[in-house]
C-alpha cells in the first residue's frame, strides 16, 4: 500500500516544520494536513472537577476540499503521530476511540 503511505506522510506534516503552538488549552497545536486544511489538536489536563480532555478541530470548509471520511482519517493519523511523539501508547486505555 505504498500510495497510502505517501498520502499518510503528506496528510499530517512533521510538527517541527509547520506546527504552531496554540494558547487556548493546556497543550494545543495547529498542524496543516494540507495548505488549505489546518487541524487543531487541543488538550486539557484533568483536575478534581473535570477529567482530562482533548479535541480535534477542523475548519468548517474542510469538507469543501476532501470527503468527510478523510477528515476522520486525518484526525486519526494526527493523533497517532502526536501520541508517538509524546511516547503515549495508542490503545483503548488512553484513547477510547481506538
Amino acid at each position: 500500500h505504498e500510495p497510502y503511505r505517501r498520502q499518510r506522510q503528506m496528510c499530517i506534516r512533521d510538527r517541527r516544520k509547520n506546527g504552531k503552538k496554540l494558547p487556548w488549552s493546556d497543550a494545543g497545536y495547529e498542524l496543516k494536513a494540507f495548505e488549505c486544511i489546518p487541524v487543531r489538536f487541543l488538550f486539557w489536563d484533568g483536575d478534581d472537577e473535570f477529567p482530562a480532555q482533548g479535541n480535534v478541530l477542523f475548519d468548517a470548509s474542510a469538507t469543501d476540499f476532501i470527503h468527510g471520511e478523510s477528515v476522520v482519517t486525518i484526525a486519526a493519523i494526527g493523533l497517532d503521530r502526536i501520541a508517538k511523539f509524546a511516547g503515549v501508547p495508542l490503545d483503548r486505555s488512553t484513547f477510547p476511540i481506538f
